[in-house]
């Protein structure tokens, strides 16, 4: 497993992201996938790949997505340990290399993903792989003139510059503190 693939699981492990970033409105941050949802067969095998806690399941359920017809996969043991809690098919594994077989898949959703690795264009030919022949793939990564990728990125670099290269656990005292004071009055883990 290369640095950025090591580093991604370390922090997705100790980090649920999910609910807390945009609550209830975060699927209206993605109208294509919702029109893709709405207009493709119930009856096809969805693959989540980088799901992370599983927090667009329930918009699939929504659009009428049996949950057995669905597959999950997130780097984090600790986000497919909580969605096997939940009943859910989930795989603990890598875009990378997916521990799929070829041609599975007829709607396939990575987003938010591949621009974190060290190899995009591998990530993708692997989500290619899976999918069928006339199959649906919903790929969605940063675009690199979108505010968020100069906060997160940018501006946040010292941060994680520091997290990386120092004691992490020090670091992780010494920033979780001021962002939950920071953050305790506004939203809710």
């Amino acid at each position: 497993m290369d640095t950025v693939t090591s580093q991604a699981q370390e922090m997705y492990n100790a980090y649920r992201f999910g609910r807390f970033n945009y609550a209830a409105k975060r699927p209206d941050t993605e109208p294509l996938l919702l029109a893709l949802l709405s207009r493709t067969n119930k009856d096809s095998r969805l693959f989540d790949i980088g799901c992370g806690a599983g927090f667009w399941t329930d918009t699939y359920v929504k659009f009428g997505y049996s949950p057995d017809r669905i597959t999950f996969l997130d780097l984090a043991p600790g986000n497919v340990t909580f969605l096997r809690k939940q009943g859910l098919h989930a795989h603990c594994g890598s875009v990378m290399h997916l521990p799929f077989k070829s041609n599975v898949s007829d709607l396939t959703i990575c987003n938010g993903v591949i621009h974190h690795t060290s190899d995009p264009y591998t990530a993708f030919s692997e989500v290619v792989r899976i999918t069928k022949p006339g199959g649906y793939i919903y790929l969605n990564v940063y675009n690199l003139w979108n505010p968020y990728f100069y906060i997160v990125h940018k501006a946040a670099f010292g941060i994680r510059y520091l997290y990386w290269n120092l004691d992490r656990r020090r670091s992780s005292i010494g920033l979780y503190i001021p962002l939950r004071v920071l953050l305790s009055s506004r939203w809710h883990f």
